[in-house]
């Protein structure tokens, strides 16, 4: 009896010592285990077996630091994969910068391309000398007509009539500076020898229709309609002595006669000069002045202007 329960006693001794060494590896070294194998990837294949391989977590054979879903990954796995996330994502949220949008320039019609030119001639222009075929009428006074010659330097202008409807008005000369509302006039025949200093107002220079002589000048046109704030309707063009015009209209821009509903003007295309006014009650020629023999810059002194 004794010696079969020594043998059972040594039997399961023996036994237990086995069994007790393989349960001490699998359960108090189960978490360092863990930890080491999320740095250190196992083989493909396992080599537990039997209900031990069945126990233990199946491991992945992925990269750790691409996986951001597994627990066992340490710190620093866990921070390199955090920054390998967000680094694209902020390299792609910046934009390149925009460049600026381009300003155009506004596109001016073809009468704002004339008046423009024949503003800047105007600018630009020292002396001058034309020939001036006029024509007016009114209801008192019925139509005139006249010529005469023009000759400006810096704006001192100097008009000697050659033809006029009344000819007691035919070789007077009258000389004023633009804008200083003064004029000085020498009549014809027997009192050419007397000169006289007056206004520009004064009765007897207006004109039949009442108007002063420094409001139909070339000056005072090209302040009023080509440097002013009307826009004109481009009609077409017309020749005068082979020259092309354009026409220019211009509709209630009249500021000293408001009768006067409609006016035509005519520039020279090739020097951008004067060569047509004309003003118009309703569908009736009232004004008219032409333009010819044209000399732009031309040499004219002060002694020249003497009246």
């Amino acid at each position: 009896m004794n010696n079969i329960l020594h043998v059972f006693l040594v039997s399961s001794l023996i036994a237990l010592s086995a069994c007790g060494g393989q349960t001490h590896l699998n359960t108090s070294g189960a978490q360092p285990n863990l930890a080491i194998s999320a740095q250190t990837p196992p083989p493909a294949t396992s080599t537990l077996q039997g209900p031990a391989a069945q126990a233990r977590p199946p491991q992945s054979t992925a990269t750790p630091t691409k996986s951001t879903n597994s627990p066992t990954k340490s710190p620093i796995t866990a921070v390199t994969a955090v920054t390998a996330v967000k680094k694209p994502t902020a390299l792609a949220s910046i934009k390149p910068a925009t460049p600026p949008t381009p300003v155009k320039a506004p596109q001016l019609s073809a009468g704002q391309v004339l008046l423009a030119k024949a503003v800047e001639r105007f600018n630009t222009l020292n002396s001058f000398k034309i020939s001036v075929e006029g024509f007016e009428t009114s209801t008192e006074k019925g139509p005139t007509r006249l010529s005469f010659q023009m000759s400006s330097l810096n704006g001192l202008n100097k008009i000697e009539v050659l033809k006029h409807t009344h000819s007691l008005y035919v070789g007077v000369k009258m000389g004023y500076q633009s804008g200083t509302g003064q004029i000085s006039v020498r009549p014809s025949g027997a009192l050419g020898f007397v000169k006289i200093d007056t206004k520009m107002n004064d009765e007897r220079l207006l004109t039949a229709r009442g108007y002063r002589l420094d409001q139909i000048d070339a000056f005072a046109i090209s302040q009023r309609l080509l440097k002013g704030n009307h826009q004109p309707k481009i009609l077409g063009k017309t020749q005068i002595n082979g020259r092309n015009i354009a026409i220019l209209e211009y509709t209630q821009a009249n500021d000293f006669d408001a009768s006067i509903t409609r006016e035509l003007l005519g520039i020279d295309m090739e020097n951008n000069f004067l060569r047509i006014h004309e003003m118009y009650e309703g569908s009736k020629l009232v004004f008219s002045l032409k333009l010819d023999n044209v000399e732009l810059n031309a040499p004219v002194t002060a002694k020249d202007l003497e009246v």
